[in-house]
C-alpha cells in the first residue's frame, strides 16, 4: 500500500501574535463577565501567561504537546476512514510528520489544525467542569504513553524521548498530586493546545503562505487557493477557542453571549505590527 506522508509542518514563527492575543483577551474577558469569578479569573491569569511566554522555554513543552496532538489527529482521521498510521516524528524545532497510508485524504489533512483545538477544548472543558483532574491527567498519560510506544519514531529520537518525559509527568501528577495541582496542568495544558490551533494556523498560511502545510498539500488537492482554506480555519479555531474558553468559565445554569467579529478577526489576523522569529534550530 503506498503511504501517503502529512507534510512536514515547518518551526513556528511568532508573527504579530500581539493584535491576535489583544483581541482574544479582550472579547474573553467581555464573555467572562456573567461567569464564575475563580474560575474566569484562573484562566485569564493562564492566558496572560501564557500569551507573555509564548517565545519562551516555559512554554515550549506545552506547545511540542500541542504539535503531538497536531500529528496525532491526522493519525485519527486517517483511521476513522479505512487507513491506518505508518508513523509519526516530532522535532525539536517544532515540526512533525505524520506518515499514513490509505484513509480520506482531505479529512486527514483538514483534521490536524483543528485536532488541537478539539484534543485542547477537551481538556479544557474537562478540567473546568469536572472534579476528576487526577483521574483525567493520569488518562491522559496512558493515551501519550501508548501513542508514543506505538506510533513515534525514531524511538533514539527527540520526539519518543519527549513523548516518554510527557507521559510520565501526566501519570506521576495524576497519581500522587491533588486536584488542584492537576486542574491547573490540564488548564494550562487546554488552553495553550486552543491557541496553538490559532496562532499555528496565522503562522503557517497567512504569514508564510511559500513553505509547504496542510493548507497547501489541501489547496493542491482541491483547487482551492491556500489562503481560502487559510482563513476559513483560522475563523473556526478562534471561535471554537473563545466558545470553549467560555463554557470552562461559566457558572452552573449561566449561558453567555458574547461574540467575536468577523471584522475585528480580519483587521487583527493582518495587523502589520512587527514580527519576531523564533530563533529555533530546524532539523537537517
Amino acid at each position: 500500500m503506498k503511504m501517503a506522508p502529512v507534510p512536514r509542518r515547518p518551526p513556528i514563527r511568532r508573527s504579530r501574535l500581539d493584535s491576535v492575543a489583544a483581541l482574544l483577551g479582550a472579547e474573553l474577558t467581555e464573555a467572562a463577565r456573567q461567569a464564575d469569578p475563580a474560575s474566569t479569573k484562573l484562566l485569564i491569569a493562564c492566558l496572560v501567561v501564557i500569551c507573555y511566554f509564548w517565545n519562551t522555554a516555559w512554554v515550549f513543552p506545552v506547545k511540542v504537546l500541542a504539535l503531538f496532538f497536531h500529528e496525532l489527529s491526522h493519525g485519527l482521521a486517517a483511521v476513522l476512514t479505512g487507513g491506518r498510521v505508518v508513523k509519526i516524528e516530532l522535532h525539536q524545532s517544532e515540526g512533525g510528520l505524520c506518515h499514513i497510508a490509505g484513509g480520506n485524504r482531505f479529512l486527514t489533512l483538514s483534521a490536524g489544525y483543528l485536532g488541537s483545538l478539539m484534543w485542547g477544548g477537551a481538556i479544557l472543558i474537562a478540567a473546568s467542569r469536572t472534579r476528576y483532574d487526577r483521574k483525567i491527567a493520569f488518562g491522559l498519560g496512558v493515551v501519550i504513553g501508548y501513542c508514543t510506544l506505538v506510533f513515534i519514531r525514531p524511538m533514539l529520537g527527540f520526539g519518543f524521548a519527549f513523548g516518554i518525559a510527557s507521559a510520565a509527568v501526566f501519570l506521576l501528577c495524576g497519581k500522587y498530586q491533588s486536584e488542584h495541582v492537576n486542574d491547573l496542568i490540564l488548564r494550562i495544558v487546554g488552553l495553550t493546545s486552543c491557541l496553538y490551533a490559532v496562532f499555528d494556523i496565522k503562522s503557517d498560511i497567512l504569514d508564510r503562505p511559500h513553505l509547504t502545510s496542510d493548507a497547501v498539500m489541501l489547496a493542491q488537492l482541491t483547487g482551492i487557493p491556500s489562503i481560502v482554506w487559510g482563513l476559513v480555519w483560522i475563523a473556526l479555531a478562534v471561535l471554537g477557542t473563545v466558545e470553549v474558553f467560555k463554557f470552562s468559565c461559566m457558572a452552573p445554569g449561566e449561558t453567555i453571549s458574547a461574540h467575536v467579529s468577523s471584522a475585528s478577526l480580519l483587521d487583527a489576523f493582518k495587523s502589520k505590527t512587527p514580527a519576531t522569529t523564533l530563533k529555533n534550530k530546524k532539523k537537517a
